[in-house]
């Protein structure tokens, strides 16, 4: 298993376009999603310099293109939140990266044209496999580190076994909420199950079963790293 971090170059993706703008003080992925079709669910935290930022909001909604349907937009006193979905034709990095099951560390940082991505693994063939993708779909990257964790018996339950083991310290909710990902083929290539689906599944809302994955998939990472920190 690896954790692995990167800069991947995209100037033309749409959060990179925004992050560009004036008064933008930085711009963040918070949430992200990949659907059957290819489609791209974004949730984009832009944070500005100033108060006052209704001239940039607009500036950030007329940089939406003809590929990406906004959703919502959220304003606040110096932050605004952009619900948007990214059509299957378009590139997108969020959607090379989960072809290969890479299990994303949010919020990914979007800033000087490239989008820092960071996360979990499980093997180097598919660390390979990855970077294949990215050039294919013409994404120029950047290593910055692969940290690999040896211990591999004692890892080897996080992905042949099932529930997860109590070492994670993950609570009820979570644990059931990452089994359902895992065992309907929400970390597949092609994706199986997205988490609207899950939620249903599980009778809960989508924010919740969103709150009870992303924190488990944290709370992994944590455990990966735990003896090798960054």
């Amino acid at each position: 298993m690896y954790y692995a971090r990167l800069n991947i170059y995209h100037a033309g993706g749409l959060c990179n376009r925004i992050s560009r703008l004036d008064h933008v003080k930085s711009c963040l992925i918070d949430r992200a999603d990949v659907f059957k079709d290819g489609s791209v669910y974004i949730e984009l935290s832009v944070r500005f310099s100033k108060p006052e930022h209704s001239d940039v909001v607009q500036q950030c909604i007329s940089h939406v293109p003809e590929d990406v349907t906004l959703i919502d937009v959220i304003n606040a006193e110096t932050v605004t939140k952009l619900r948007y979905i990214i059509g299957p034709e378009a590139n997108s990095v969020i959607r090379e990266t989960n072809k290969m099951g890479f299990i994303l560390d949010y919020p990914v940082i979007v800033q000087d044209e490239k989008e820092i991505i960071s996360g979990i693994v499980y093997k180097d063939v598919s660390l390979q496999e990855y970077f294949d993708v990215l050039a294919k779909a013409n994404l120029k990257y950047k290593i910055k580190k692969i940290v690999r964790n040896d211990r591999t018996r004692r890892m080897s339950f996080l992905k042949w076994s099932w529930p997860l083991s109590t070492d994670v310290h993950l609570t009820e909710m979570q644990r059931k909420t990452i089994h359902a990902a895992f065992e309907h083929g929400y970390y597949s290539f092609p994706r199986k199950i997205d988490i609207k689906t899950i939620a249903v599944e599980m009778g809960i809302s989508t924010s919740t079963a969103w709150e009870h994955l992303r924190k488990a998939e944290m709370k992994l990472m944590n455990f990966v790293l735990e003896e090798q920190p960054m």
